[in-house]
């Protein structure tokens, strides 16, 4: 606002800027004022000019609120900008008077102040509420104020209460990053802890001691509701169209299939026809599929005659095949296979009569498991190792008359029969000495066509046509079915034929 003040040889144009915030008592509340003085008409222009400023609570007379006292202000073609900082204690509402002083003239009549509507709000929240009683906190609180209601920002522990009576309803910890409704130190991102004690939990109900819902305790999930009359679903939809999967009933029934499951553990639509308690500790019930105990049987039944499973005890039981509540298979523990009986003497015993068809085995090659002092690898040509009895390794050296055989699977082709699976031996190499296998070999000076014999190479674990036919007595591995160009060395396929 803008006010002429002529007294005597001084006159001053004012104007209040805004409230610059509103703060609770006991806080320092500031604004800037400013004005222009005239002497003798004109502008004045003195850059220490000797000005005070008083408020009061009535237009004239009385006592001062406040008092600036002396201050030195700066006037420069008769403007001035003067910072005031009255305490908040005197923005009690009520209509003040600011009072001006330039030297010893004291200027009339004294200036209106009205709050603005900010700072009116603000005071009548008691906004940022501090002191000696609060040294670490910024309340919001109500209006009269009550320190025990409101939003406080708790300085130690960096975090937000929002007070009910004093006591925090939500709190939100800055450091850890987290919420807590009703829990004051959150365990959680968010956390829901009340007469529930320490649980992070989603419930309702009509008192503390009522609750539906579920809730982690302890490391557990847990489903909980106040009585056996209340049930749990799960499936899809909406509230409008759902679509039910499983039911857990108050009395601990779950049904699949079924929304009034009778038994334990139901599966399916009848009600009835799933799990007692007694049968589940067994794993029994009736009806078209299941898994079943019966005389102490365990099985995956189909019908109520037929299906697969163990019977027997942990440490002596037996896998068994049945149809219309016959036995027609059975595998012991210990290996035996018996077929139309229950007590098989051999590896494979038959009981009743038995028709033998040929049997097909998938490669081309004959073969027999060896342990080998060196790492080979299928296609590579081996030797009897004269340092280690019943040993091969990789064969060494031209024409050598202890070859053995060929590393068998090379190249895609896989192994045919094999023979020397016996205890200890399932990680040897199979080496084929009959066959067909494919073989590294070694072109380098000689080409390979179909029909050389094949004996070793100078390069370890590789083969090479036998030009020498007399010196190769004793170290041929047998015939090239497949042709190596001169100067190359990659695979070729051999009919293995020791000579």
């Amino acid at each position: 606002m803008k006010r002429w003040l002529v007294v005597s040889a001084f006159s001053a144009l004012v104007a209040l800027s805004t409230l610059a915030g509103a703060s609770a008592q006991g806080v320092t509340q500031s604004f800037t004022y400013q004005g222009y003085l005239r002497q003798g008409g004109a502008p004045l222009n003195n850059p220490s000019q000797s000005m005070r400023f008083r408020i009061f609570d009535v237009s004239s007379g009385g006592t001062a609120l406040w008092d600036s006292g002396a201050l030195t202000v700066n006037v420069s073609n008769g403007l001035f900008t003067v910072q005031l900082n009255p305490p908040a204690s005197i923005w009690t509402g009520a209509d003040r008077y600011l009072e001006i002083q330039v030297g010893a003239t004291t200027l009339t009549p004294r200036v209106l102040i009205r709050a603005t509507p900010y700072a009116s709000t603000a005071n009548a929240l008691n906004m940022f509420q501090s002191g000696t009683t609060n040294p670490d906190r910024m309340v919001i609180t109500h209006s009269p104020p009550f320190t025990n209601w409101g939003l406080q920002y708790q300085d130690v522990g960096d975090r937000f209460n929002f007070l009910a009576g004093g006591t925090p309803v939500m709190t939100v910890d800055l450091g850890t990053q987290r919420v807590g409704i009703n829990n004051s130190s959150p365990i959680a991102p968010l956390s829901f802890a009340s007469t529930l004690g320490n649980k992070i939990s989603l419930w309702w109900g009509s008192n503390a001691s009522a609750h539906y819902g579920f809730g982690i305790q302890a490391n557990l999930l847990q489903i909980y509701t106040d009585s056996n009359s209340s049930d749990i679903a799960f499936g899809y939809g909406s509230s409008a169209s759902f679509t039910e999967r499983v039911r857990i009933k108050g009395n601990g029934n779950v049904g699949i299939g079924t929304s009034n499951p009778q038994n334990l553990l139901t599966v399916g639509p009848n009600p009835t026809a799933g799990f007692n308690a007694a049968e589940l500790a067994q794993f029994a019930r009736t009806g078209d599929a299941y898994l079943a105990v019966r005389d102490g049987t365990a099985a995956v039944v189909l019908g109520s005659t037929s299906g697969f499973g163990f019977v027997g005890t942990q440490t002596n039981h037996a896998f068994r095949v049945f149809t219309n509540n016959q036995e027609r298979m059975r595998v012991t523990n210990t290996g035996d296979v018996g077929i139309g009986t229950s007590a098989p003497a051999a590896k494979l015993h038959v009981n009743g009569t038995a028709r033998v068809q040929v049997l097909e085995i998938t490669g081309a090659d004959f073969a027999e498991k060896f342990p080998t002092t060196d790492e080979v690898q299928p296609g590579m040509v081996v030797e009897i190792d004269p340092d280690n009895p019943g040993n091969l390794r990789k064969a060494q050296g031209a024409y050598n008359k202890r070859v053995a055989g060929i590393v068998a699977g090379a190249n895609g082709l896989s192994k045919g029969i094999v023979l020397g699976n016996m205890e200890g031996s399932e990680n040897h190499s199979p080496i084929a000495i009959s066959g067909r296998v494919w073989v590294y070999a070694d072109a380098t000076e000689h080409a390979i066509v179909p029909g050389d014999f094949l004996t070793t190479a100078e390069r370890p674990g590789y083969a090479m046509k036998a030009t020498d036919l007399q010196q190769a007595q004793g170290a041929i591995l047998g015939k090239a079915m497949t042709r190596l160009e001169k100067g190359q060395t990659g695979f070729v396929l051999v009919l293995v034929n020791l000579q």
